[in-house]
């Protein structure tokens, strides 16, 4: 071999060899202690205890009202979406308190930050972990929310049909129209804000 092989051939080595320089944020670290998060807070009992006592109050909203079509689809729509951001609320709480204090004590943390993880980037995952599990949570709620409503809404427009089977056309559209317009409407989320006037 020659000087300027064993030079190329060294310099190679110390190329291959030389620590490469720490990025100062990874997404794939976040991401990593994200879905580690995730999987931590869905193994624990109280999320499935308050996700099933929530789909529980969901689904039993449809038998707490026996009133018109209007009141009932109200009290249905008010109840399962008060269960909605009750549970979601106690869900974050339960899963906050839990983050660290868990991992101090399971010492997962001192090996997390042993490597190459930023603080920041360690909290940044627990808390896109916990905010993963409240989204999944909310979204199996609401569709849940909305099957036990269309479902509902499908049993008063079979009741009305049956009862007014000698209704006028236009009378039965109007009425089939009212029923499908204070069930299942776009604006479902929407709460129109309520004004207070004070009088002198």
């Amino acid at each position: 071999m020659t000087n300027v092989e064993d030079a190329s051939t060294l310099q190679r080595l110390n190329d291959s060899t030389t620590a490469k320089p720490h990025c100062a944020f990874s997404f794939s670290r976040v991401l990593a202690i994200t879905f580690n998060t995730l999987t931590e807070l869905t193994r624990l009992r109280v999320f499935y205890v308050l996700l099933v006592f929530a789909l529980l109050l969901i689904g039993s909203s449809v038998f707490m009202a026996q009133f018109s079509f209007q009141q009932e689809f109200q009290i249905l729509k008010d109840v399962s979406l008060g269960a909605i951001s009750i549970f979601t609320s106690l869900l974050a709480i339960v899963a906050t308190a839990r983050l660290l204090p868990q991992d101090i004590e399971d010492r997962t943390v001192y090996t997390i930050l042993a490597k190459p993880v930023p603080r920041f980037e360690y909290v940044l995952g627990k808390i896109a972990g916990v905010l993963l599990l409240l989204a999944i949570s909310t979204l199996v709620m609401s569709a849940a929310f909305l099957v036990v409503l269309y479902l509902r809404e499908q049993a008063v427009i079979h009741a009305t049909l049956r009862q007014m089977t000698g209704a006028p056309p236009e009378q039965l559209a109007d009425s089939l129209r009212a029923i499908r317009s204070s069930a299942l409407n776009i604006d479902i989320y929407h709460r129109p804000s309520t004004s207070i006037s004070f009088q002198e």
